[in-house]
């Protein structure tokens, strides 16, 4: 059982404490998925590129990673169509996962 909403939000660090995940969604799947999706959410739908190097090293990330962002396309799409898809972040998520998972390594 896997957190599957694991976007900054949810997750609250505190200098001396355990971190603390809220807005638990449960979701059946291995825990390289959360981290790629925790990986989706802080990266590409940030704008920040970056953080993908972080988890790179995890096998089959990029094969998660694609799957993470199709799962949250669904999600998106059921909830509000893509309504103003040409500006949407779900779109600039998709182009940086589509360069990143292309490119070569």
């Amino acid at each position: 059982m896997i957190h599957a909403d694991l976007n900054p939000g949810n997750i609250l660090v505190e200098p001396g404490l355990p971190p603390a995940f809220l807005d638990l969604s449960p979701f059946w799947g291995p825990p390289e998925f959360a981290l790629a999706i925790f990986a989706n959410f802080s990266g590409p739908r940030c704008r920040d590129m970056t953080v993908l190097r972080h988890f790179s090293h995890l096998p089959h990330f990029k094969q998660l990673l694609i799957r993470a962002a199709i799962r949250m396309l669904l999600e998106v799409s059921v909830l509000d169509g893509l309504e103003g898809w040409e500006t949407c972040e779900e779109k600039w998520a998709a182009e940086y996962i589509i360069e990143f998972v292309t490119a070569e390594t």
